[in-house]
């Protein structure tokens, strides 16, 4: 988040850096995110979640760090709905959105309680909306390791995808397979 944070800074985007933070401030940040969103200046939303998501029922929860899900009803118990912040910036009218999961999505809970599905579900983001993610929907996204590490695989590329000169721009990016 720290690193997305500083090449969001870098691109001229206002930015909100919240870290670690528990169900009741990640909850308030949402919302003073989409109410944000809504202001008359506000043409491009940058939305970036880096931490744990999990699904169950067909509903994506990202989860905060005093989480503690022992069944699945404490999932929606206890950690923030995907789709509370959708709602909240589908109110906000003629915005171009972006909406970034990093979430690794592997079992963050233990042998205390074991998601009956994987990864997160599919979903429909508001109108006008570019949705990336670090893995295909019911997938485990691969976490970084050693000097990676500190900011995630996924982030560490989009980093490091901004390219030596700045901002791409108009540079044509293409992606290959190998």
């Amino acid at each position: 988040a720290k690193a997305m944070a500083a090449l969001l800074g870098e691109a001229g985007f206002g930015v909100d850096l919240r870290t670690n933070v528990d169900r009741t401030a990640f909850g308030d940040a949402t919302r003073q995110f989409a109410e944000a969103a809504q202001k008359s200046d506000v043409k491009l939303v940058f939305f970036y979640y880096a931490g744990h998501g999990a699904q169950l029922d067909w509903r994506n929860y990202l989860l905060p760090v005093d989480a503690r899900v022992n069944t699945s009803a404490d999932l929606p118990a206890q950690c923030v709905d995907l789709a509370s912040l959708l709602t909240g910036l589908a109110r906000a009218k003629d915005k171009t959105f972006v909406i970034v999961l990093d979430a690794c999505r592997d079992n963050p809970f233990g042998a205390s309680f074991r998601p009956t599905q994987k990864g997160l579900s599919q979903f429909d983001a508001p109108s006008g909306s570019l949705l990336a993610f670090s893995t295909a929907p019911g997938r485990v996204a691969a976490d970084a390791s050693g000097a990676s590490a500190q900011s995630g695989l996924y982030a560490e590329h989009l980093v490091r995808w901004r390219g030596e000169d700045g901002f791409p721009g108009t540079k044509v990016v293409r992606a290959t397979d190998g």
